[in-house]
């Protein structure tokens, strides 16, 4: 239901729909239903979409904290991965990992032009999931 909602231009009720997923199956929070929560969680974030217009800056932040523990929890499942990983293994998470790092919509949280609106403890957080991922990336393209 959260994937609908995003399709349709509702953020914020896709982000209810999948915070709901992810505690009822926690094992959703992976690949392709981790990249669309977190973009929806940016969109609702920068009130791209008809429910995030009018958003209160409380509610837009608590959404960007939302993007960024989606994230990090989903690069924590693919560094998991990573030791040990089969080429095959190795290809999907430098795929994940490269997805991440070209997203329009996570360019949001990705632009330093972007990063530098927020306040320095989240700048900083995000530079370094950033930097964490693109780490990854390299780690299993160099072990082809």
């Amino acid at each position: 239901m959260g994937r609908v909602c995003l399709n349709r231009g509702l953020p914020v009720a896709a982000v209810r729909f999948f915070r709901e997923g992810f505690v009822a199956e926690p094992g959703l929070l992976d690949g392709a239903n981790a990249l669309d929560a977190v973009t929806a969680a940016v969109w609702a974030a920068f009130g791209r979409g008809e429910d995030a217009l009018r958003l209160p800056d409380a509610e837009r932040e608590r959404h960007r904290h939302q993007a960024y523990d989606w994230l990090r929890a989903e690069f924590r499942l693919w560094q998991g991965r990573a030791n040990g990983a089969t080429e095959k293994g190795q290809a999907a998470i430098r795929q994940a990992m490269t997805q991440r790092l070209l997203n329009v919509d996570l360019a949001l949280l990705r632009d330093e032009k972007e990063l530098a609106k927020l306040p320095e403890t989240e700048q900083a957080n995000w530079r370094k999931l950033w930097s964490e991922i693109e780490a990854l990336r390299k780690q299993v393209q160099s072990k082809r």
